[in-house]
């Protein structure tokens, strides 16, 4: 996967409490293993370490619309990811980015539908509290 250097442009970097020391001394790739992209809501709002897996969590080389990892001091700190309009965007973690909206107006009223993908942190054993 392409990197990219944290630039102040893209906001301020803000890790969980605690997250950022698992990932210190791990080679970049493996610090990607501890991140994840999501629609599902229920992820940001809970806390990192109590996260486990129930519904939709994508790894980061999986997910078509992420472009890249954005690393500051040897530490991943986001992505890049296509936004709703196609564009190359920075998604700095436990952040969300607008990546689908739709309007409508069909004579009724209209419909509307706006996705934000999430990028969240998870512990090492996220993978393993599969519920299928």
């Amino acid at each position: 996967m392409n990197v990219v250097a944290y630039e102040e442009s893209f906001g301020e970097v803000s890790f969980p409490e605690g997250f950022e020391i698992t990932l210190k001394g791990l080679p970049i790739e493996e610090q990607a293993l501890h991140y994840r992209t999501t629609c599902y809501s229920k992820y940001s709002k809970t806390g990192w370490s109590e996260r486990v897996y129930e519904g939709s969590a994508a790894m980061l080389h999986k997910d078509r619309d992420v472009t890249a990892l954005i690393v500051k001091d040897g530490i991943v700190v986001g992505i890049m990811i296509r936004n709703d309009y196609g564009r190359e965007v920075p998604l700095l973690c436990e952040e969300s980015v607008c990546t689908y909206y739709s309007c409508d107006n069909n004579g009724a009223g209209y419909k509307e539908r706006i996705d934000y993908t999430w990028l969240i942190c998870i512990p090492e054993d996220f993978d393993k509290t599969k519920n299928n």
